[in-house]
């Protein structure tokens, strides 16, 4: 395959190449991976710089994954979209998790709306203790909702919807992807294997407050200069232990841009890692 893609943004035509792929989107990619990427962005029309399409890897796992809201707009590119209701159901009022998400969805022409369910504990995300990550543990009727939205529409629209990677909520089972960790690494910054559930989870009390955590940017560029830069492949292995699952939303809101960063000085880098371990 060339090295090179071309696809449409509205009526602009963008260029992404094999070495855009592996500068800014995933370094410890191999050529194989970034061309099945590559493949999938063009026959999609998925523009990765816009967030609609990532590739992902930890170790020697790859996924080509979909941004969420890319299932919601093919769908109404189709004549028969009527729109969609969906919620979650709970065994009894007042748990902190649901059982499961469900969709339905209106189709011009059918009698009867499809409907679409998944459950929790299918789905649900978790890290080596059993416990569902930061994410999930926070934001559970919305990942399951994801689950349910994409599956949905796949099932409904399949001719706008078939054939698009997942979303990564359907796919990644954090419990499962073990990433290998750089032999640099201090030991401050790995977790044992030995953690227990009630440490796995820090105390309310002991997480840092949104002012604490505001004063840690502010230093963050001016501390610790001689501290080592991590490589972007490093910081992505640690942002993993660290449960967070978007990195490239994570490094947008670090730097307070709508782009990922084309360039990092190694301040950047050291920068990045401060704030991966603050959370």
């Amino acid at each position: 395959m060339s090295k090179e893609i071309a696809i449409m943004d509205g009526s602009k035509q963008i260029k992404i190449t094999m070495d855009d792929v592996r500068k800014l989107i995933c370094e410890n990619a191999t050529d194989k991976e970034i061309e099945l990427f590559l493949r999938i962005a063009e026959s999609s029309n998925l523009n990765p710089f816009k967030r609609e399409v990532y590739l992902i890897k930890y170790s020697d796992r790859a996924n080509i994954v979909i941004g969420y809201e890319i299932y919601l707009k093919r769908a109404e590119l189709s004549d028969k979209y009527q729109g969609f209701e969906r919620g979650c159901d709970y065994a009894k009022v007042g748990d902190k998790y649901p059982t499961r998400a469900w969709i339905k969805i209106y189709i011009k022409g059918w009698a009867v709306p499809l409907f679409h369910s998944v459950k929790w504990n299918e789905y649900v995300q978790t890290n080596q203790a059993g416990i569902p990550n930061r994410m999930w543990a926070n934001k559970p009727e919305t990942m399951l909702l994801k689950v349910a939205t994409c599956q949905g529409l796949r099932l409904a629209f399949p001719n706008e919807c078939g054939g698009l990677p997942y979303e990564e909520t359907e796919i990644v089972n954090y419990q499962e992807i073990k990433p290998t960790l750089n032999p640099n690494l201090n030991v401050e910054e790995t977790k044992p294997n030995n953690i227990s559930p009630e440490t796995e989870l820090p105390n309310e009390a002991e997480k840092p407050t949104p002012a604490e955590k505001k004063e840690a940017k502010k230093q963050a560029t001016t501390e610790n200069k001689t501290e080592q830069a991590l490589s972007m492949t490093e910081l992505r292995e640690l942002a993993m232990q660290h449960q967070i699952p978007d990195f490239i939303g994570f490094v947008m809101e670090v730097f307070e841009v709508d782009k990922f960063p084309t360039h990092f000085t190694p301040q950047d880098l050291i920068r990045l890692k401060q704030q991966i371990e603050l959370e």
